[in-house]
């Protein structure tokens, strides 16, 4: 009786597809990644324009802007420039403009770092959005802010390295961006202004990167 046996594959032809596995992967992982970020950044930009939208809602229907409760200072309320989460305002803009639920960021273990004027550098964790009141033509509370953490460049207006002047006649977006790494001669911007007329921003880490929506 003939004997009919199954070709199988060797072992070195096994360690060549687990080589060749190994070499796409390491090719396609960092694309992927970059896409999943860019993913995540969109996806704060819809957060911060749907609440955008629930708080002028909360404007035209009070004639003032949610402060946060819980206390009577200006850090428990986030304004003149104090930075508080937007969960603090949230369960207002639920009760009294019918938003269905806070949104948060993607990334829960997101980190936010905020230069305040010239002081020292705010962190602030928590995966959060974080929200807080300007100075407009020189009235206190006149403009408001929404903070996202952002991953790439793509969904990056500003940087924690430029101060905001507190006034929303000296606010300036990034408009570009250039690596301190890569460009020798990109100076890091240290005023209220981007670094040059065309709103070029430079940076050292993607950790600067922030997106703020203003309204």
């Amino acid at each position: 009786m003939k004997k009919n046996f199954k070709k199988a594959f060797t072992l070195v032809e096994m360690l060549i597809v687990v080589v060749i596995i190994g070499i796409l992967s390491s090719a396609l992982l960092p694309r992927l990644q970059g896409a999943q970020s860019a993913a995540r950044d969109s996806a704060r930009k819809s957060d911060l324009s749907q609440l955008g939208s629930a708080i002028l809602q909360y404007y035209n229907n009070r004639g003032e802007y949610p402060e946060g409760s819980g206390g009577t200072t200006d850090a428990d309320k986030g304004t003149n420039g104090h930075m508080i989460s937007v969960d603090k305002i949230g369960w207002k803009l639920i009760k009294l403009v019918e938003l269905s639920s806070i949104p948060h960021d993607p990334n829960k273990k997101n980190v936010i770092k905020w230069k305040a004027g010239t002081s020292s550098d705010i962190t602030l964790s928590g995966g959060e959005y974080w929200y807080f009141a300007m100075t407009k033509n020189s009235i206190p509370n006149g403009w408001y802010v929404l903070v996202a953490r952002t991953e790439t460049e793509w969904g990056t207006n500003f940087l924690n390295t430029i101060p905001i002047s507190w006034d929303l006649s000296n606010f300036k977006a990034c408009t570009s961006f250039k690596s301190s790494d890569i460009d020798s001669d990109c100076t890091i911007a240290t005023s209220s202004m981007p670094t040059d007329t065309n709103g070029t921003c430079c940076y050292t880490s993607k950790d600067q990167f922030l997106y703020l929506y203003v309204f």
